[in-house]
């Protein structure tokens, strides 16, 4: 993580992007004096002294209108802290800093909930207990539509939404399925962060930007205390935050930051100031795999000593110019298709001192897929390659058809030494589909994906990291057109769905192991042939799963299905899914439902000795986390547990009586794990989860049982499936009483 990223994740209370953030408080009470009149785009003056702390100013606004608030201290050592109040005098918002190095406040592209009269509060840090005084300038502006404001025209689109402007921190509720949208606006090249954090319950949210028509622009990242997505506007306009559930339900607090950044082509050339209060300008561009682009930031003006830093969209630096230059160079080979920032400063940054005009110069020489040496691969066929620091990326290319179904996958020979990469891309060399991995092999496979038309198709083979990762092997290629052909089992499972979601299918033999996406082959032979969408990459819109058992294999007993609506990938909403399970190559169910986000359907069937078949229920929808591979604890018991990315939770199972006063603390036995604990009832509830309450990292949870029954300890670690610990836990379970 580079320090841009680093600038921009956590609490994002102070860092050069940030731009009216509420680091301060204005108290909603005003201190009595009258308020002043004022109208839109005017500035006045006024002065805040050891008598008078704080001065008012009250104006008309219309529902819709945006507006931008800027106070400025002009004498002595007054640090501003700068509020605005609706009619009832309830705080809306307030700022304090403008930046750690500014000390200004500014409110900024804040829409206007209603109509009706409000006021601004001009005051110093820490108000009546504040020491700093001097004069100061406030400036209130309306900001047209053409440069980021809103209008109150509703904006049209499918889902209910509530408006929220770029820098402000809302709340809210998740349940279960129900993903909430909130519209925001800006101008093009407006860079949006949305972070949401979970403020209790089960939840684990998700968020992500979308267009109106709901197409998933921005993806999910985990920060320090929670997740965010990062967005570049490509244009002015409306766009919709989606806050929904990885899993569990409970209220998250939403916060917005935004900057303005200007949009570049290759070869435009722009010019700025780097001035002692502003010394960062911030420009966005576009840009394709394998894209060489060069920037060049010249000083022309006072003693500016220019420096340049080049980073993702998610703020992560990716290289730097060299200090004393003028002018100052980048080069660089982009790593992905997608949007990249670039900030023109000084040396030293916002500690630097040097001041002065500059002008800036973006150019890129487009990568010629006819330069790329593509091996060419035809339907059907499989071809072989080596990846290396040498050759770290291998083309391929083929002809394909309009409504071709095409399956990519590539498969290490060594799994230990190479992680592959696929990515592919249409004659213009516009990346159109990528993935990583699939499921939790080191194979990547781009599934059934349908081409949109007839022409030449380029694929990327590497590794994961590109040119930086550091992974060596052979591999194979393989390229098939149409329907995935599925492998005939002694019992076999498909699931099917129809959109973009990520579902998964659990199977459960009569030992009691599992295939599932974490669990890829089990003890007994079952294997997960294919796992589709897995967690919204390189997602297609005729998902498959299928579990078998190989011909052959004789393990009679009770087998259970579990189809579980993870993600919603596309904003959907509910999905149909159809199930369907043979044994003997003879079908024993096909069932056609609809599951929403979160729910799981399950369903059991069981296999004789003479390799006959019954289904045992008409299966059911719950909502509730799949609950496999449970063990068994007691009080007073100790047990052990490994938790890594391929087993991010553990199950343990006992049996209590109501009254019961419990206490189960898992703690690090190896590792670096960090371990998280949760208590869930009968029902699957989670009564309560810990992180840290058992001091270095520990987890604690003490509990009153309400009720005699079956109860599940989920020792489990921070972040859950995205975190990053592994280790050894010991998870011990007392009775208190």
């Amino acid at each position: 993580m580079g320090w841009l990223r680093r600038l921009a994740s956590g609490l994002l209370l102070a860092g050069m992007i940030l731009s009216g953030l509420p680091i301060g408080r204005v108290d909603a009470a005003p201190s009595g004096q009258t308020a002043v009149r004022i109208a839109y785009n005017t500035t006045v003056q006024g002065m805040i002294t050891d008598t008078q702390f704080e001065a008012l100013y009250e104006f008309e606004g219309q529902a819709g209108d945006v507006i931008l608030v800027e106070m400025t201290a002009v004498s002595g050592d007054l640090d501003p802290l700068l509020g605005l109040l609706d009619s009832t005098n309830a705080l809306l918002l307030s700022s304090d800093d403008i930046d750690e190095n500014n000390r200004n406040s500014r409110i900024e592209y804040y829409s206007l909930p209603a109509s009706g009269l409000y006021r601004l509060s001009a005051s110093r840090y820490n108000q009546a207990n504040g020491q700093t005084t001097g004069a100061f300038s406030l400036t209130l502006t309306l900001v047209p539509a053409e440069n980021g404001g809103s209008t109150t025209t509703p904006v049209d689109t499918s889902v209910t939404y509530q408006p929220i402007d770029q820098n402000e921190t809302i709340t809210g509720e998740l349940s279960a399925g129900i993903p909430q949208y909130y519209l925001i606006s800006g101008a093009a090249g407006d860079v949006v962060v949305a972070m949401v954090r979970a403020q209790g319950g089960s939840l684990r949210p998700r968020v992500s930007f979308l267009t109106l028509d709901l197409t998933r622009v921005s993806n999910n990242v985990n920060t320090d205390d929670g997740v965010a997505s990062y967005f570049v506007l490509p244009q002015p306009g409306d766009y919709l935050i989606e806050v929904t559930n990885r899993s569990g339900e409970g209220p998250y607090e939403l916060e917005t930051v935004g900057f303005s950044a200007q949009w570049l082509n290759y070869g435009d050339t722009v010019t700025g100031e780097v001035t002692r209060s502003a010394p960062n300008n911030w420009y966005v561009f576009s840009a394709r795999y394998g894209d060489t682009i060069t920037i060049e930031m010249t000083a022309n003006g006072g003693d500016l000593i220019p420096y340049m830093i080049l980073a993702d969209v998610n703020l992560n630096d990716l290289t730097t110019s060299a200090v004393g230059d003028n002018p100052a160079r980048l080069t660089f080979e982009i790593p992905e298709t997608g949007n990249y920032v670039i900030l023109a400063s000084r040396d030293g940054l916002a500690d630097g001192s040097t001041t002065g005009a500059f002008s800036l110069r973006l150019g890129g020489a487009p990568l010629d897929p006819g330069q790329l040496d593509a091996r060419p691969i035809g339907y059907g066929r499989t071809l072989d390659g080596t990846i290396n620091d040498a050759a770290p990326v291998t083309y391929f290319s083929f002809q394909g058809k309009s409504g071709d179904l095409v399956t990519l996958t590539m498969v290490a020979a060594d799994p230990d030494a190479l992680d592959p990469y696929l990515e592919l891309y249409d004659s213009s060399f516009t990346s159109l589909a990528a993935s990583d991995d699939m499921g939790t092999s080191n194979s990547a496979r781009v599934f059934q994906y349908q081409l949109p038309a007839s022409g030449m198709y380029y694929i990327l083979a590497s590794r994961s990291g590109l040119v930086d990762g550091e992974g060596e092997g052979a591999f194979t290629l393989e390229l098939l057109v149409g329907e995935v052909q599925l492998t005939a089992g002694a019992v076999e499972a498909t699931l099917r769905w129809d959109n973009e979601a990520d579902l998964d299918l659990f199977v459960q033999d009569p030992n009691g192991d599992y295939v599932a996406w974490d669990v890829p082959v089990s003890p007994s032979g079952g294997i997960l042939e294919l796992d589709t969408n897995s967690n919204c990459e390189s997602v297609t819109s005729l998902p498959v799963e299928h579990v078998y058992w190989p011909q052959g294999t004789d393990l009679p007993g009770t087998y259970r299905f579990v189809a579980w609506y993870q993600l919603d990938c596309e904003g959907r909403g509910p999905t149909r899914f159809e199930l369907t399970v043979n044994v003997g190559g003879r079908e024993i169910v096909r069932v056609s439902d609809e599951l929403a986000l979160n729910e799981r359907y399950e369903m059991s069937i069981t296999v004789g000795e003479d390799g006959s078949a019954r289904s045992n229920n008409d299966g059911r929808i719950v909502l509730a986390e799949p609950d496999h591979r449970a063990a068994s604890i007691a009080y007073g018991q100790t047990v052990t547990g490994t938790i890594d990315a391929d087993t991010p939770f553990l199950y343990y199972e006992f049996q209590g009586q109501a009254g019961d006063m419990i206490e189960a603390i898992e703690e690090n036995a190896s590792g670096d794990l960090d371990p998280y604990l949760g208590l869930a009832n009968a029902d699957e509830v989670v009564l309560i989860e810990d992180d840290d309450g058992a001091g270095n990292r520990n987890a604690r949870v003490s509990f009153t049982l309400t009720a005699g029954g079956t109860y599940t300890l989920i020792a489990t670690r921070y972040q859950f499936e995205d975190g990053q610990t592994s280790g050894q836990f010991r998870l011990t379970l007392n009775k208190l009483n």
